[in-house]
């Protein structure tokens, strides 16, 4: 998931990863090559959703059961969010104000509430 992020008056493009092996969260300036990571501390988080305005990344944390907030301008762990299951594919809603998470263990489709961080809804998939 590409970032664009400002640097010294100019435009670069990040790379934000979930490196789950490290259990954090890295962003690379692909300008630069230089690396910055925050701790997840969690276990299994290999995927992950980025906020339009690039403020927030959420991780999936399959083995935690868990949705990981972080703030991208300050590279902090602001919360994580229980989901129930084994939450693993991650999306945001068009609008930004939802999270749907995909459960593994229930064939669910879980939505989230970003303003509450609470789950709101839990589809049946097909």
């Amino acid at each position: 998931m590409r970032a664009p992020t400002a640097s010294s008056g100019c435009a670069t493009i990040d790379l934000v990863i979930a490196a789950e092996r490290s259990r954090s969260l890295v962003v690379v300036n692909l300008a630069t090559g230089k690396f910055t990571a925050a701790s997840k501390g969690q276990a299994g988080s290999h995927m992950l959703a980025v906020s339009r305005d690039r403020r927030r990344a959420y991780v999936s944390n399959i083995m935690a059961g868990s949705v990981s907030v972080f703030d991208l301008r300050r590279m902090v762990k602001l919360s994580d969010i229980p989901t129930d299951g084994y939450p693993e594919g991650i999306a945001l809603s068009p609008d930004g104000h939802e999270l749907w998470v995909g459960d593994a263990s229930a064939g669910k489709l879980r939505a989230i509430d970003l303003p509450s961080g609470r789950l709101i809804d839990a589809l049946d998939l097909p």
